[in-house]
């Protein structure tokens, strides 16, 4: 994980993921804990909610904007674009009056939903042993800063890079390490790689909320020289070597794809035909995943080699209509969804040239949570996370699902429960927002 169904048009992302932050943390549980895209309307900027977003309202908001004649990019449904506050939302609003619409109130309760704690959570997944301390990130923002830090997922190393926020609600590049946080640069992040290079973009006209893709290196900023015709781009995947997923996006809100390294642009291009093309994940080989929009809005997963240009599509199981990729690890297991719409969601793995093999069955009267989100790691470990439910859970093989509030040493009465995931390390280290707004990291326990 909102917004009208007239929206149509250009998506404009504030502040992640692939792996992308959409939270923010808030002092208090009645605070306004949502996050989400800046969207251009037609009726100006808006701010889309992505936490409580479901599948079917985006087919149905798909279908609307067709309809019209118009395309709509959606990423942030996904997780694979980073996500702005409310409260920097409302901010710009404040300050741009006549380009902004006003932040619409909430109507969301997962806060209250999400609270469990002691017995509750045993019927949430399978037991499994207390064994992650949680660090609250937004305790440890600079002096200067407003108390909210939008995490990416951890590096090899154990950083957390993310983004915090100035009083003003300008945007910086920061890491945790060490205890602290410390601001690098003005901009946004959007993706890291596993040894830290972080890709985003800076701002270029905050009227029109126009902004150009750029990486962070320490202190260094480098922009992505503009390709013809665009007026606004981000970086929407990094890798280790560089090699870069830019989104660009012209006057008209027309949105294209193109691979960037070492000065050189080359256009991403899908095989599979659909109406709309929707990546989520690239390993260190450039290998590229996502899901095309098919006509009669369905959806169709694929891999794409960027070496040779070639895109092999990832079908669901012949028993649902639907798959979606949603991330890459560096064997290449894809993981994803096999689903039906508003149904079952069978969460797993394209392993190789293999079909889709599932790992937990979802959206079923024995388990009713279905999810929008899905990460997996090196050790083939899967999250699962945005759920109907409030809750996160780790899928560490077949058939089993953990709830990670189960596994984490703290108070999930103050704290709230981990709702949304966007990192997961080899390491068993990972960063999320819970259900009050706060954000986090959480690393193995010292014996």
């Amino acid at each position: 994980m909102n917004f009208s169904h007239t929206l149509i048009g250009l998506t404009l992302c504030a502040g992640l993921a692939f792996a992308t932050p959409l939270t923010h943390a808030q002092t208090s549980p009645s605070s306004d804990t949502r996050a989400g895209c800046v969207y251009r309307g037609p009726n100006g900027l808006q701010f889309l909610d992505r936490t409580q977003r479901t599948r079917a309202q985006l087919t149905a908001d798909l279908q609307e904007a067709y309809s019209a004649g118009a395309s709509l990019s959606d990423p942030c449904l996904s997780g694979q674009v980073a996500a702005m506050p409310a409260s920097a939302y409302a901010a710009l609003a404040s300050q741009y009056p006549k380009s902004y619409q006003p932040l619409p109130p909430s109507t969301a309760n997962l806060s209250a939903a999400a609270l469990v704690s002691g017995s509750a959570t045993a019927a949430l997944g399978a037991s499994f042993a207390v064994k992650f301390s949680f660090t609250n990130l937004d305790n440890l923002v600079p002096a200067g800063f407003l108390p909210f830090f939008s995490p990416l997922g951890p590096t090899l190393d154990g950083r957390v890079f993310g983004t915090a926020y100035d009083s003003n609600a300008n945007g910086y590049v920061s890491v945790y390490q060490g205890g602290t946080i410390k601001a690098l640069a003005a901009g946004y992040a959007n993706v890291v790689s596993h040894l830290g290079l972080v890709g985003g973009y800076v701002i270029t006209d905050p009227v029109n909320y126009y902004q150009q893709a750029a990486v962070f290196v320490g202190n260094n900023v480098q922009l992505i020289p503009r390709v013809q015709g665009e007026v606004s781009s981000f970086v929407q995947a990094i890798n280790d070597f560089g090699l870069l997923i830019v989104a660009s996006i012209d006057a008209s809100g027309n949105e294209t794809h193109y691979l960037y390294r070492n000065g050189k642009a080359s256009v991403i291009k899908i095989s599979v035909s659909g109406l709309q093309t929707v990546l989520t994940g690239m390993n260190d080989s450039g290998v590229i995943v996502g899901y095309e929009i098919l006509p009669g809005f369905q959806y169709l997963a694929f891999k794409y080699v960027s070496a040779t240009g070639t895109t092999t599509p990832l079908p669901p199981l012949p028993t649902e209509p639907n798959s979606w990729a949603l991330g890459i690890n560096e064997l290449g297991d894809v993981v994803g969804y096999s689903f039906v719409s508003g149904g079952i969601e069978r969460v797993g793995l394209w392993q190789g040239n293999s079909s889709f093999t599932p790992y937990f069955v979802e959206g079923t009267p024995a388990v009713p949570t279905v999810s929008n989100s899905l990460l997996v790691n090196d050790l083939r470990q899967i999250v699962i996370t945005f759920t109907n439910d409030g809750q996160s859970y780790l899928v560490p093989q077949k058939g089993v699902r953990v709830a990670l509030v189960n596994t984490i040493a703290y108070d999930p009465s103050v704290n709230g429960t981990p709702s949304y995931i966007f990192g997961l390390s080899d390491f068993d280290v990972f960063s999320g927002t819970t259900s009050l707004g706060i954000d986090f990291v959480a690393a193995p326990r010292l014996p």
